[in-house]
């Protein structure tokens, strides 16, 4: 073979075009970076809050001495509840999990995050609130309710929050915090469909009614 490692590399005129080059740098620069910057920048901040969300993350902690219920991290079964409580704050840990106690002023044992934690009542005493309306009025969608149970007028309905698949997700509700009434009364709907049907399927035949053939046959024979 043909040794060439003695022959100098040579770079033609056409392919060394500085003005090109530069060319190319600024628009690397200038248009390329600041748009991925960019991009980064959007999936980082909708990550962010798709994260915050899913982990029920707020900014405001919740009020020192509010009343709260917790999930039960035991539960074994449908039959288990699915909170426990009632426990009250007693401080906030650096990492932003909760320190709680219980009626008797006891510390619980453990330290609990947000996301495990439904707000009951808050220190003021001014009423029933839920996690779900918090101090920054977050707002979660929901996306059907699935059951009932009370008495009518005070009826709690079981809640399937949109994006929150899992069934231990669902929690109980009064109407008050279902802000459009459309939802319930399609739950009702729904669940009144079958029994609309069946009283359809119910409903008396109509009888005609027929003349008595046996009077008419007597006068007849007069």
């Amino acid at each position: 073979m043909k040794d060439y490692s003695h022959i100098k590399p040579t770079l033609r005129s056409e392919a060394v075009d500085a003005k090109m080059i530069e060319q190319k740098f600024k628009y690397v620069n200038e248009v390329v970076i600041p748009a991925l910057s960019k991009r980064i920048k959007e999936t980082q901040e909708a990550d962010n809050a798709y994260f915050m969300i899913k982990n029920k993350i707020v900014h405001n902690p919740f009020p020192i001495n509010s009343e709260v219920m917790i999930k039960n991290v035991t539960r074994e079964s449908k039959t288990d509840p699915v909170y426990e409580g009632p426990f009250y704050i007693s401080g906030l840990t650096k990492n932003g999990s909760y320190i709680l106690v219980d009626k008797q002023n006891n510390l619980l044992s453990r330290d609990v995050p947000t996301s495990h934690i439904k707000l009951i009542t808050p220190p003021s005493g001014k009423g029933v609130v839920s996690e779900l309306h918090n101090e920054q009025d977050e707002h979660y969608e929901v996306q059907a309710i699935i059951q009932h149970r009370g008495t009518p007028g005070n009826y709690e309905y079981l809640i399937h929050w949109k994006g929150y698949d899992d069934p231990e997700d669902n929690t109980w509700e009064p109407s008050s915090h279902i802000d459009d009434p459309k939802i319930i009364e399609t739950y009702w709907a729904r669940r009144n469909a079958g029994n609309s049907v069946s009283k359809r399927a119910a409903l008396p035949k109509r009888t005609i009614p027929t003349r008595d053939t046996h009077s008419r046959n007597k006068r007849s024979r007069r």
